[in-house]
Protein backbone atom coordinates (compact mmCIF):
# COMPACT_ATOMS: atom_id res chain seq x y z
CA UNK A 1 0.00 0.00 0.00
CA UNK A 2 2.48 2.67 1.17
CA UNK A 3 4.81 1.85 -2.32
CA UNK A 4 1.02 3.06 -4.15
CA UNK A 5 1.27 5.98 -2.26
CA UNK A 6 5.07 6.90 -2.51
CA UNK A 7 4.68 6.18 -6.39
CA UNK A 8 1.98 8.50 -6.81
CA UNK A 9 2.97 11.10 -4.19
CA UNK A 10 1.78 14.65 -5.46
CA UNK A 11 -1.88 12.83 -6.36
CA UNK A 12 -2.15 11.88 -2.90
CA UNK A 13 -4.39 13.75 -0.38
CA UNK A 14 -2.47 15.28 2.42
CA UNK A 15 0.82 13.97 1.53
CA UNK A 16 1.67 16.94 -1.32
CA UNK A 17 3.01 18.97 2.25
CA UNK A 18 5.47 15.92 2.42
CA UNK A 19 6.80 16.27 -1.33
CA UNK A 20 7.43 19.87 -0.71
CA UNK A 21 9.30 19.38 2.82
CA UNK A 22 11.33 16.78 1.11
CA UNK A 23 12.54 19.23 -1.50
CA UNK A 24 12.52 22.62 1.14
CA UNK A 25 14.79 21.08 3.12
CA UNK A 26 17.63 21.14 0.45
CA UNK A 27 17.67 24.46 0.00
CA UNK A 28 17.47 25.69 4.15
CA UNK A 29 20.88 25.90 5.88
CA UNK A 30 19.59 24.74 9.29
CA UNK A 31 16.48 21.92 7.75
CA UNK A 32 15.81 20.87 11.53
CA UNK A 33 15.07 24.49 12.30
CA UNK A 34 12.57 25.15 8.97
CA UNK A 35 10.49 21.98 9.59
CA UNK A 36 10.65 22.90 13.51
CA UNK A 37 8.56 26.26 12.16
CA UNK A 38 6.42 24.36 9.82
CA UNK A 39 5.07 21.62 12.32
CA UNK A 40 4.44 20.80 15.61
CA UNK A 41 5.56 17.65 16.19
CA UNK A 42 8.96 18.91 14.48
CA UNK A 43 9.56 21.30 16.96
CA UNK A 44 8.58 18.71 19.30
CA UNK A 45 11.29 16.40 17.81
CA UNK A 46 13.91 19.53 18.12
CA UNK A 47 13.06 20.55 21.09
CA UNK A 48 13.50 16.99 22.44
CA UNK A 49 16.82 16.89 20.93
CA UNK A 50 18.19 20.06 22.01
CA UNK A 51 16.88 18.89 25.91
CA UNK A 52 18.99 15.73 25.30
CA UNK A 53 22.70 17.52 24.67
CA UNK A 54 22.00 19.73 27.24
CA UNK A 55 21.15 17.72 30.22
CA UNK A 56 23.75 14.22 28.65
CA UNK A 57 27.74 14.60 29.00
CA UNK A 58 27.27 12.42 25.58
CA UNK A 59 25.78 14.83 22.89
CA UNK A 60 26.36 11.87 20.10
CA UNK A 61 23.24 10.03 19.79
CA UNK A 62 22.26 7.08 17.43
CA UNK A 63 19.07 7.78 16.37
CA UNK A 64 16.17 5.36 14.04
CA UNK A 65 13.54 7.14 12.77
CA UNK A 66 10.85 4.77 12.16
CA UNK A 67 8.59 5.64 8.94
CA UNK A 68 11.01 7.91 7.85
CA UNK A 69 9.17 7.79 4.35
CA UNK A 70 10.61 10.33 2.38
CA UNK A 71 13.64 10.81 4.56
CA UNK A 72 13.77 14.63 4.98
CA UNK A 73 13.53 14.40 9.21
CA UNK A 74 15.83 11.86 8.83
CA UNK A 75 17.57 13.99 6.90
CA UNK A 76 17.23 17.26 9.17
CA UNK A 77 18.51 15.44 12.08
CA UNK A 78 21.69 14.03 10.27
CA UNK A 79 22.26 17.95 9.31
CA UNK A 80 22.48 18.42 13.02
CA UNK A 81 25.21 16.28 13.65
CA UNK A 82 23.22 13.38 14.78
CA UNK A 83 23.92 9.02 14.10
CA UNK A 84 20.74 8.56 12.76
CA UNK A 85 19.04 6.02 9.82
CA UNK A 86 15.57 6.39 8.65
CA UNK A 87 13.60 2.78 8.25
CA UNK A 88 10.31 2.41 6.23
CA UNK A 89 8.85 -0.54 4.84
CA UNK A 90 8.11 0.67 1.44
CA UNK A 91 11.03 -0.08 -0.79
CA UNK A 92 9.37 3.57 -3.23
CA UNK A 93 10.16 5.49 -0.32
CA UNK A 94 13.21 4.39 0.87
CA UNK A 95 14.30 4.79 -2.74
CA UNK A 96 13.33 8.13 -3.18
CA UNK A 97 14.94 9.01 0.66
CA UNK A 98 18.40 7.56 -0.68
CA UNK A 99 18.43 9.24 -4.25
CA UNK A 100 18.17 12.46 -2.82
CA UNK A 101 19.59 12.17 0.57
CA UNK A 102 22.19 9.47 0.69
CA UNK A 103 22.45 5.86 1.84
CA UNK A 104 20.95 6.52 5.53
CA UNK A 105 18.11 4.47 4.74
CA UNK A 106 16.47 0.94 5.36
CA UNK A 107 13.55 -0.48 3.78
CA UNK A 108 12.38 -2.82 6.13
CA UNK A 109 9.73 -3.63 9.52
CA UNK A 110 11.06 -2.36 12.72
CA UNK A 111 10.51 -5.89 13.87
CA UNK A 112 12.69 -7.91 11.17
CA UNK A 113 15.18 -4.78 11.63
CA UNK A 114 14.98 -5.30 15.62
CA UNK A 115 15.69 -8.91 15.38
CA UNK A 116 18.23 -8.41 12.75
CA UNK A 117 20.16 -5.36 15.06
CA UNK A 118 19.64 -6.69 18.18
CA UNK A 119 23.29 -7.01 19.28
CA UNK A 120 24.01 -3.05 18.29
CA UNK A 121 20.63 -1.23 19.70
CA UNK A 122 20.48 0.86 22.86
CA UNK A 123 17.09 1.18 24.31
CA UNK A 124 16.75 3.93 26.52
CA UNK A 125 13.79 4.02 28.98
CA UNK A 126 13.81 7.43 30.11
Amino acid sequence: MYDLIYANLEMVPGYERYAQYAEAVLKEPDPLGYLANCEDVYWAVEQYLQQKICMSNNPKYRILEVGSGLGYLTYAIARRGYDVIGLDVSAEAVRRAIERYGEMFVCANLADYSEAHKSSLYYNTH
